[in-house]
Parts: C-alpha cells; structure tokens; sequence
C-alpha cells in the first residue's frame, strides 16, 4: 500500500541515501521539507521543497521508474 509522509528532519540522510542509491543528484538538508511516497516500508518517491522568500522552489522530485504509472 502507498503512504504519503512529511518525513522528520532526523530522516533527511534516508532521502540522500534514496538519491544516491537511484543515480540522482543533488542532496537535501534539514532547511528543506521533505514528501516521500512509500510502498510497504520502502521510499519510491521524494520531494524536496525548499521555502523561498515569496515563493516554494521544488528542486528534486524523484519517482522510481517501476513505480510510475501503477497507481
């Protein structure tokens, strides 16, 4: 079953270890808020979005190939 979560800051380095597991660049750090999407207990998607002065900047959005159209 697919979760959505805002993951705690303490969690951050699970994201980068997704990133770096999966090919992608770029990092997040504890300033950014951070949506994961999960399958069971395993990270299949990430979203980092960072709080800018007038506006919210989404610089990594990430979705497993093999999860993207199944729902």
């Amino acid at each position: 079953m697919y979760t959505t979560q805002l993951l705690d800051k303490v969690k951050t380095p699970l994201v980068n270890k997704f990133y770096k597991l999966h090919g992608a660049s770029g990092r997040a750090n504890k300033q950014d808020q951070v949506w994961v999407i999960y399958l069971d207990e395993q990270i299949v998607a990430a979203c980092r979005v960072q709080h800018k002065s007038n506006f919210l900047f989404y610089p990594r959005f990430m979705l497993l190939k093999n999860t993207a159209q199944k729902g």
